[in-house]
């Protein structure tokens, strides 16, 4: 299988000594196993075509998971590829799994399983995986253990393949961005622009809704603070009352209790936080005036799309 860069193998590390508080909101992790086949689904607010994905491992406590991706095209199988049949995933149709495109994503991202790896399948992928970085990939119905094969070698740039390759390497990238992102920044510290935290002001963004989806995957993923004058000036504005939130509806008191942890460590002196910040969480509908003073500025309720 692929291995992942060490920026990554090293925040995944990281990431295992840090315990997250675990949330309702998100999908129960110990519900994936690893040699899960399941769909991975892309983030709301970073829309991409849903794909195949072998679990190779997961992290309960940080709630994301080691992936490879798949497919269902059998007849485009290289040779860094398994062709998983059907009779021994219990799919309902045979899989390519492709050990070349390896990546993090988050546990919620992670639908219902469609089929199941044991570890004489896992091992099978495994080989062909390491004898196709050794440059002794195996010809087409080559089995390994459990009639998992790998396809034919890659031709180069003119095979057909190719540029399907080129295609789910940028799937790839498009369902673990957010994830991997979070764990390569995972040392950062976004100060929250208090203008998010104002209810009374969604309704001058073009998508509220799609705002406070994403407010909420930060407050889940990432470090936030506010500071101490923020607070305060919420707090005389009514903005940290529960019915400020409530009344936005049910996904508007998702946010108010997941920004607990945010408010309390502002309200207990967490001025540090705020002063080594560099980077601003806030959204477009939202005065600019002073972005100029962070190096990084995520802006919430702007949706990317997809590049092919």
């Amino acid at each position: 299988m692929s291995v992942l860069p060490p920026e990554v193998a090293r925040a995944l590390e990281l990431r295992a000594k840090q315990r997250s508080q675990p949330t309702d909101v998100h999908v129960p992790s110990n519900r994936i196993a690893r040699g899960d086949l399941r769909i991975v689904h892309a983030l709301p607010h970073m829309p991409a075509d849903p794909r195949i994905g072998l679990v190779l491992a997961v992290d309960p406590d940080n709630e994301f998971t080691d992936v490879l991706l798949g497919h269902t095209a059998t007849e485009l199988a290289c040779d860094f590829d398994g062709v998983v049949p059907r009779w021994v995933s219990s799919a309902p149709y045979d899989v390519v799994v492709e050990t070349d495109l390896r990546g993090v994503v988050w546990t919620w991202q992670l639908g219902a399983p469609i089929g199941s790896l044991d570890d004489r399948a896992l091992d099978a992928i495994r080989s062909i995986a390491s004898r196709s970085r050794q440059g002794s990939g195996a010809s087409a119905g080559v089995t390994e253990a459990g009639g998992i094969h790998s396809g034919l070698r890659l031709a180069g740039p003119a095979d057909p393949r190719w540029s399907f390759k080129e295609t789910e390497g940028h799937a790839l990238r498009r369902l673990s961005e957010d994830c991997t992102t979070a764990l390569l920044d995972s040392g950062l510290v976004w100060q929250v622009d208090p203008g998010l935290l104002r209810p009374d002001l969604l309704d001058q963004a073009e998508a509220s809704t799609d705002v406070l989806d994403e407010l909420l995957h930060w407050v889940m993923t990432r470090k936030l603070t506010l500071t101490e004058v923020d607070l305060e000036e919420l707090n005389l504005l009514g903005m940290l009352d529960l019915d400020a939130w409530n009344a936005i509806g049910d996904l508007g008191l998702d946010v108010w209790t997941a920004l607990q942890e945010v408010l309390l460590d502002a309200a207990s002196g967490g001025s540090t936080r705020v002063q080594s910040s560099r980077c601003l969480l806030t959204a477009a509908h939202l005065s600019a005036g002073e972005h100029v003073s962070f190096e990084v500025v995520h802006v919430l309720g702007v949706q990317e799309e997809a590049r092919a």
